[in-house]
């Protein structure tokens, strides 16, 4: 050992008592904290935002269900009104327009039929009830191509 170590570690010796200790606070605790706060907020949000997206997507769904629900009613009771009616009598010529008008409700049908989930034309059930509510008119009123 030289002469400038040992005069070194000779002050360290005296002044061990004297020379102040600085010990680093202790901030685990609070780092610790507040990384379990964020990831428990990154998950709350992440819950928040699945929970609005389903919500979003889901009323709209359900408002579409209560009107095809209900274009449905509709349509059944005009079925129904159209069965009551359907006994009058008509000629050969109104016969061939409600031939026609039946098979265009056929074909309705089957283009309901084969459409399900969101590809649904949500124009196809208003036609529909349309079309029924004319066939009844053209029961109750029966008229001749000519007439037109």
């Amino acid at each position: 050992m030289n002469n400038i170590e040992q005069k070194i570690y000779d002050y360290l010796d005296i002044s061990e008592d004297v020379m102040p200790i600085y010990i680093a606070p202790d901030f685990s605790d609070k780092i610790w904290y507040r990384r379990q706060y964020k990831t428990i907020t990154k998950y709350l949000y992440s819950l928040a935002i699945i929970c609005l997206l389903s919500l979003i997507l889901w009323v709209p769904a359900q408002i579409n269900n209560s009107d095809i629900n209900y274009l449905v009613a509709q349509n059944q009771a005009l079925e129904i009104r159209l069965a009551q009616v359907s006994f009058m009598n008509l000629s050969k010529d109104q016969q061939k327009t409600m031939a026609n008008w039946y098979a265009e409700l056929e074909l309705m049908d089957q283009d309901i039929e084969q459409q399900s989930g969101r590809d649904i034309d949500q124009n196809l059930w208003p036609n529909r009830a349309k079309l029924l509510t004319q066939m009844i008119d053209f029961y109750l009123h029966p008229f001749e191509m000519y007439e037109i």
